[in-house]
């Protein structure tokens, strides 16, 4: 009777070991025909494939993941929004679950992948997927609903980047009041930079880098160009700057000085005579103005400067293809420094630094 009990367990054992086996084959079968079928754009074959194997396991993150992959793409490649609204939904949903099941470690993995890794991945592809849902809503008119769908990812992927840009969709309806409020000789601005400031930069990032008020007519544009961010008020044509127009630069941090400069615009490109102005924080001073040319961009000719105060100062800087002029190295304190000596001379001593408007020279303020 013994050998028969142990017969019998011997072939449960058997028929156990046969059955993971099987099991385990039919699911990395299925998962790689869901990832086939994510190839050959063929969505719905794809949730089937990845379906069986929940039905099998449950708690296979990689079949969660594959489901969020192919409701994503889809959502990506429909035209109508509601249809479009759910699949992102239907995604997002099953991309959570992979990221339940691999916080409390019950999620479990086919191929050779770690839970902390799958995890990651579908948190990135989250804060992409949550950014390109709120913008289909957001261009379709829905803004109350594309700042809940950020917040809604904020708290699951805690990303600064969705965050950031929900607030920026709540600053857009007062962008109008936020561009008049930025007042270059301010002393109000006490020092620090304002509110405003930060709420139309948000903007400007939530557009890509570039937010204009209006395509024809006076309005205002605020531009990011390199790490800096200026507000424009000028009269625009076809979407570009066209006519006189000022920019601003927008600070950013404490202590920093505030700057403009106006010119004229053809085409969004900057030409004629243009005037700098340059109000300085830390010591609330008056308005320190200079006017100068413009050749392809770049200051050219002489730097008119006009330095008021208690005193005024009236000094000329020589520039050639924003290039200053008559300038020595000072070796002892390892900076350039202005040669008055020279300032009639014809003499180039030029630094490598260029000054410009913005996203044509280094800089677009001389360093005075």
């Amino acid at each position: 009777m013994k050998k028969i009990y142990k017969v019998l367990i011997d072939l449960l054992i058997v028929l156990t070991i046969c059955a993971c086996t099987s099991k385990a084959q039919q699911i990395k079968k299925q998962l790689t025909l869901g990832n086939k079928y994510l190839i050959d754009i063929d969505y719905e074959q794809a949730i089937l494939a990845f379906n069986k194997v929940i039905e099998i396991d449950p708690k296979n993150t990689e079949a969660y993941k594959g489901l969020g992959d192919a409701y994503y793409e889809d959502a990506k490649n429909t035209n109508d929004y509601a249809t479009s609204d759910t699949l992102y939904k239907k995604a997002s949903e099953n991309y959570s679950i992979v990221i339940d099941l691999t916080k409390d470690g019950t999620g479990t993995v086919s191929n050779d992948i770690s839970l902390e890794e799958i995890n990651q991945t579908v948190r990135d592809i989250l804060a992409e997927l949550y950014i390109e849902w709120s913008d289909m809503a957001f261009y379709a008119g829905d803004k109350d609903y594309a700042i809940q769908i950020l917040e809604d990812g904020y708290v699951i992927t805690a990303s600064d980047e969705l965050h950031d840009r929900s607030q920026a969709i709540g600053y857009i309806e007062s962008a109008n009041q936020l561009s008049d409020s930025i007042i270059i000789d301010d002393e109000n601005r006490g020092g620090s930079p304002r509110d405003s400031e930060h709420k139309l930069i948000s903007i400007a990032d939530f557009y890509g880098g570039t937010y204009i008020s209006t395509d024809d007519g006076q309005g205002f544009g605020i531009y990011r160009i390199n790490d800096d961010y200026f507000l424009y008020r000028g009269n625009y044509k076809n979407g570009l700057r066209d006519g006189e127009g000022t920019l601003i630069l927008l600070v950013q941090s404490t202590g920093q000085d505030d700057y403009s400069v106006t010119c004229s615009w053809e085409d969004d490109v900057p030409f004629g005579d243009a005037e700098i102005i340059r109000f300085d924080r830390r010591y609330r001073d008056p308005l320190i103005q200079a006017t100068v040319q413009l050749k392809n961009g770049l200051y050219d000719g002489v730097i008119n400067k006009i330095e008021s105060g208690t005193f005024s100062h009236t000094f000329k800087y020589p520039i050639i293809n924003g290039k200053l002029q008559n300038m020595e190295f000072d070796e002892d304190h390892d900076e350039y420094y202005f040669d008055f000596e020279k300032r009639l001379s014809t003499d180039m001593y030029g630094l490598e630094r260029t000054y410009g408007m913005p996203g044509y020279g280094d800089s677009f303020y001389p360093p005075w």
